[in-house]
């Protein structure tokens, strides 16, 4: 199961492309020359009317030193990849003409049209695949197969999707070389236990649920007589949730996001509630950077991923109340069962944006009134600020109330609508505007020689010439 995971996570890491699978139609041969040791090759092929097949996309026959397959003669980009993880870049190819992909250096491919071999005509290609069927719980929609060997997975979880046929089976082809399997639902929600496939052709008929809420399966070489789909008319299994006993904090890299633990017993089980890799465990952060996660502590051994991409390798701890793991540097873990910071971590505190604002030098008095979508952080003219030996106020707003006022003392004067963002900035005022607001310039640093703009003594008066509108009630 481990072996699995690890795989899961490093499938994961593949680009796809998120267009539909294109009907059968006219094809034309890819002829690829990979590096040397290669026992497998995929050709992943698209154009503008869609993809192959999904990534890895479909494998390649091997042939006198090379690989070849077949591909719509419409596609004109190709990838040759191992399916493990080592691929060439995008290349563009002639759409409706033979194509030969030099890529013995896979960092440096070579798109040419003379094959350097004799292939057979598609027709003719031997088949090089297993039959998989499988018949699966009665309430399912829709069925993957997921495969994988000691080198890697055939493609990222849940797998290929299967065809339901007459017979109630759903259907795929898998590369013999790959002898691990699991059944999913449509969604990955619920699976099969871990199976082992030989042979051309095999079946796989699910039986019961187990207490991990994983469904046990026959296979056989030969299609089950009389298979009765299990679950049929009865309530699905609702997955145990054992106690939460012991709280786990974790220290990661920076750069390493939306954190999840995946656990297992001893016995390498996973339980059913945390659905599938990377698992719904996700990790709260703390105030002093600790991610925590309260966990049963039977099962204590796990991981720790990030993004779906990321992961430690496996580790086990003795079951305690609270166990600290420092993964800052993923290749050297420390494990502690007391806080080595030397205190219980707290509550992660409010983001905050400091704002500092130069005003006119006459202001006695300045306030930052702070407002979002959900409506204002305080009534008008907002909370006061403090003056600095820089001759700029300052104050700190939650970093969710990002639209901003900078108001003088008693409210009568303002700066136009502002937009804060960042950790820090400063805003200062440039000019009064025809409405009577200061225009202003925001940035996230102190801006050098700020001069406060200078408040008319007198108000303005009009000339002789200026005509003066005004609405009344």
């Amino acid at each position: 199961m481990k072996k699995l995971l690890a795989l899961l996570c490093a499938m994961a890491i593949l680009c796809s492309v998120c267009v539909p699978v294109l009907a059968a139609e006219e094809k034309v041969p890819v002829v690829a020359q990979v590096p040397e040791g290669w026992e497998i090759a995929y050709l992943y092929a698209w154009g503008d009317q869609g993809e192959i097949a999904r990534w890895p996309g479909i494998p390649m026959t091997a042939q006198d030193g090379y690989f070849y397959a077949y591909m719509p003669s419409t596609m004109n980009n190709v990838i040759i990849n191992s399916g493990s993880g080592i691929q060439t870049a995008d290349l563009a190819v002639k759409p409706g003409v033979p194509v030969y992909v030099q890529a013995w250096d896979i960092y440096d491919a070579h798109v040419g049209y003379d094959l350097p071999i004799q292939v057979p005509g598609e027709q003719e290609v031997p088949k090089v695949t297993v039959t998989i069927h499988a018949g699966v719980p009665e309430g399912w929609t829709g069925a993957y197969l997921y495969a994988w060997n000691d080198n890697g997975a055939n493609y990222g979880w849940p797998g290929v999707p299967m065809t339901k046929g007459d017979d109630g089976f759903w259907t795929a082809e898998l590369l013999p070389a790959y002898t691990n399997v699991v059944i999913a639902e449509k969604d990955g929600g619920a699976q099969s236990v871990d199976l082992t496939v030989t042979g051309n052709e095999c079946w796989i008929a699910f039986t019961t649920q187990n207490e991990n809420g994983k469904f046990e399966a026959n296979v056989s070489d030969a299609a089950p007589e009389d298979f009765v789909p299990p679950g049929a008319g009865e309530d699905p299994v609702e997955p145990e949730v054992p106690v939460a006993d012991m709280v786990v904090y974790v220290k990661l890299p920076d750069q390493w996001t939306n954190p999840r633990l995946w656990i297992w017993d001893e016995n390498g089980n996973t339980p059913a509630y945390i659905g599938v890799w990377p698992g719904n465990l996700a990790m709260t952060l703390e105030a002093d950077g600790w991610y925590s996660c309260a966990i049963p502590s039977k099962y204590n051994n796990f991981l720790i991923s990030a993004d779906g991409e990321l992961q430690t390798g496996d580790m086990m701890v003795s079951p305690a109340p609270q166990v600290w793991v420092d993964c800052y540097d993923p290749g050297l873990i420390s494990i502690y069962y007391e806080n080595p910071n030397g205190q219980a971590p707290g509550p992660m505190p409010i983001p905050t944006v400091m704002v500092h604002a130069g005003v006119p030098e006459s202001w006695t008095g300045c306030y930052l009134y702070a407002w979002n979508e959900t409506g204002p952080y305080t009534e008008w003219p907002g909370i006061e600020m403090s003056k600095f030996d820089d001759g700029f106020w300052a104050a700190d707003v939650p970093a969710e109330y990002n639209n901003v006022v900078i108001a003088q003392k008693n409210g009568n004067v303002q700066s136009v609508d502002l937009t804060v963002e960042g950790s820090e900035c400063w805003i200062a005022f440039i000019r009064l505007n025809d409405s009577g607001k200061y225009e202003a310039n925001v940035t996230d640093y102190a801006p050098e020689n700020f001069v406060p703009p200078v408040v008319p003594e007198t108000p303005v008066e009009p000339s002789e010439e200026m005509t003066v509108y005004a609405k009344v009630p």
